[in-house]
Order: structure tokens, then C-alpha cells, then sequence
């Protein structure tokens, strides 16, 4: 019963859309070799730069007799915002001083680091 009225309307709303242009397709551009070696020239620095600073850090911790401070007291220790306080095998609890932030043991020896 709706099937001519449909077949119209079918046929009314093809003829308006053949009217409308299709627009045309946007055209996908290449990124030039160029900027991918640029691009991993960069990320290369990036990463060595990182892990320069890295072994900065261990270096400096090693140099105070911190090597088991945490990471974060390792990057403060390269930067010059801590310093070792204490190293010895006889330190107590009391004898440190109230400012330090972290103390570890290495090989029996208590190392206090704290702020400067």
C-alpha cells in the first residue's frame, strides 16, 4: 500500500541528491624524508641527553658515598640541593641531625644525606 508513495519519494530524494557535488577528497600528503631523519635526530639527542643526566647523577650520588640513595636524592645530590652529612658505623638514631632527609646503609655504614 506505501510502495508508490515510497518509489517517489526514493526517486524525489535521489534527484535532489544528485544536485549536490560531491566534494572532492582531500589529497593525503607525504611527510618528506627530510623531517623523519630530523625527527629521529632529535629524539636520539633527547634520549642520550637523558641518559647522560642519568649517569650524571649516579656519578655524583657514587662520588659522596650515597649509592643507595633513591633516584630523586641522586638528582638533588648532582644539583648541590643535599649533601652527605654523615658516614660512619657507630651513628644512632639521635646523633643525626633533625634536617636530614634520607639515610641509608651500605655495607654496615649509616650515610645521612640533608639539606644544605
Amino acid at each position: 500500500m506505501n510502495e508508490p508513495v515510497s518509489r517517489d519519494l526514493d526517486l524525489l530524494f535521489q534527484e535532489r541528491l544528485s544536485r549536490i557535488p560531491v566534494p572532492p577528497r582531500p589529497t593525503v600528503r607525504r611527510r618528506s624524508p627530510r623531517r623523519r631523519i630530523a625527527a629521529a635526530v632529535a629524539a636520539a639527542a633527547l634520549a642520550a641527553a637523558a641518559m647522560g643526566t642519568g649517569f650524571a647523577a649516579n656519578a655524583a650520588a657514587e662520588a659522596q658515598g650515597a649509592t643507595c640513595a633513591d633516584l630523586v636524592t641522586r638528582f638533588k645530590l648532582l644539583t648541590g640541593a643535599v649533601h652527605v652529612v654523615h658516614e660512619g658505623s657507630d651513628a644512632t638514631h639521635e646523633e643525626r641531625t633533625h634536617e636530614a632527609i634520607n639515610h641509608c646503609e651500605v655495607h654496615g655504614t649509616t650515610i645521612t644525606v640533608s639539606q644544605r
